[in-house]
């Protein structure tokens, strides 16, 4: 859940989970824009360079969650019937 701060000059500042930034560079590839933290359009268009940022934020996630789920497999495997 996305968290609302405010700065050192009294600015409100939204933070959000690494689930939600996940999600908010997953939409802003789909669509090839650029949202702020409250979903607004902030600019068209990525550069390649933003668009491998997130590219690798997005591929890191996928990874920290496969070492995660082959750590604890037997926890998550289904269990077959006999």
């Amino acid at each position: 859940m996305a968290i609302l701060v405010y700065n050192r000059k009294g600015r409100p500042v939204t933070l959000l989970n690494p689930k939600e930034k996940n999600d908010k560079f997953a939409s802003e590839m789909r669509n090839d824009i650029r949202l702020t933290n409250n979903a607004e359009v902030k600019g068209y268009g990525l550069t390649a360079v933003q668009k491998a940022y997130r590219a690798g934020y997005r591929e890191c996630f996928k990874d920290t969650a496969k070492a995660y789920y082959s750590k604890y497999k037997s926890q998550y495997s289904r269990k077959r019937k006999k």
